[in-house]
């Protein structure tokens, strides 16, 4: 948690437009700082992505190994509460795998959509995602 003076000092610091408002590239620029000033790496990240997706699903028969993704069931769960800004955070950054290319949801993992059909939960990349957050 962050004091009002602290959040002053950084958008001073952060806010290299000087408009009043953090940009996306501004945010990331932080959040980059932030996780590399705290010893946390690109492969730290990915470890605590795979942690919230649990065991991975096993390749099909000759097939390549499923990309690491989170169902957006497993986001809402994961990132609730005081976390849900964070949530929504990664529903609007994240990349959505294509349909087939990311495992299927677990048995129960279903988001309802469009007038309260269920359906099969929506699969967010983490790799391309944490690869963006190291590279700007």
């Amino acid at each position: 948690m962050l004091s009002e003076e602290d959040i002053a000092t950084y958008m001073k610091e952060l806010d290299v437009s000087g408009d009043g408002m953090l940009s996306f590239d501004e945010f990331i620029a932080f959040m980059k700082d932030q996780l590399t000033a705290s010893g946390t790496s690109k492969a730290d990240v990915l470890e605590a992505f795979a942690q919230i997706a649990g065991p991975p699903a096993a390749p099909v028969e000759g097939g390549a190994i499923p990309a690491l993704s989170l169902t957006s069931s497993k986001i809402e769960t994961s990132f609730a509460g005081e976390y849900a800004g964070d949530a929504t955070y990664l529903f609007e950054h994240m990349p959505k795998a294509e349909e087939g290319s990311a495992p299927a949801a677990a048995e129960g993992e279903e988001a309802a959509e469009g007038g309260g059909a269920a359906a099969p939960a929506t699969s967010y990349l983490c790799e391309p995602f944490v690869d963006e957050l190291f590279t700007r």
